[in-house]
């Protein structure tokens, strides 16, 4: 079997342009669940925001992965067979099938509500808020606790950047993808490739942070397996975003 015949990028492009319509038709016959209180836990991320989130982050990590080892092969002997090189191709592009499913699905979820958007977005105090929240968990005493709201304002900062990001890696994949199947100008690819290796190198300096302050800092043990199942404790949430906790229970009294 050639090498060529084995490449998915060559026999199976089809499946790239698949998965963004799957992740925008699920958008369809998703439902959500807001946030609610239950024996002392919240409800923080309902199933959606889980689909969302984890074809997306693995997709990113084993892109990332394959993409460093193809792209260190320049320089240091990561893989020394065309077999080799086929399976981190290969890995490369099953991980980019996850990464574009979870992406348009919320990109589809994001548009069908637009106020849970918002929720990730920084506001005008965004910088101010971001220093008094570290501050006063370094123990700063000039430092005064923010009212957090769902997602920390320093998050809803870093996620602008992995969106800008995201859409160039995204894209450029594309590209990249496309001239397996199409000829396409020498300068369109270099362009693509160059661009495609930059955000690389910004998406893993993001993935670094994410996994640092998300899950290895203590403040985030509490947090982080509402990612995995969807519960935090409610003391963590009035505690650590307090201007969340008080528009739950805020929206909890209007529905009584």
């Amino acid at each position: 079997m050639s090498v060529s015949s084995s490449l998915l990028f060559d026999h199976c492009l089809w499946l790239l342009l698949l998965m963004p319509c799957l992740g925008l038709i699920l958008t369809y016959f998703t439902k959500r669940t807001k946030p609610y209180r239950k024996n002392g836990k919240i409800y923080r991320h309902d199933v959606a925001a889980r689909v969302e989130h984890w074809p997306h982050a693995l997709g990113t990590l084993f892109l990332l992965i394959s993409g460093i080892i193809m792209g260190l092969s320049f320089f240091i002997s990561f893989v020394s067979t065309s077999e080799e090189a086929v399976i981190a191709l290969n890995v490369h592009f099953v991980a980019a099938c996850a990464f574009l499913f979870g992406t348009f699905y919320y990109i589809g979820n994001a548009i069908s509500e637009p106020a849970r958007t918002k929720e990730h977005l920084p506001n005008k105090d965004a910088i101010s808020s971001t220093l008094n929240h570290y501050g006063a968990q370094l123990g700063f005493k000039r430092a005064k606790y923010p009212k957090e709201k769902k997602y920390f304002q320093s998050e809803n900062m870093a996620y602008v950047f992995a969106i800008f990001v995201g859409a160039l890696m995204a894209f450029t994949g594309i590209i990249k993808s496309i001239q397996h199947s199409i000829d396409l100008p020498g300068f369109v690819v270099s362009a693509a490739t160059l661009l495609h290796d930059i955000g690389t190198v910004a998406m893993l300096l993001f993935l670094l942070a994410h996994v640092f302050f998300a899950v290895l800092v203590p403040w985030s043990w509490k947090t982080f397996p509402s990612m995995i199942h969807g519960w935090m404790p409610e003391e963590e949430a009035k505690k650590e975003h307090p201007g969340w906790y008080e528009d739950i229970v805020s929206e909890e009294q209007k529905a009584k």
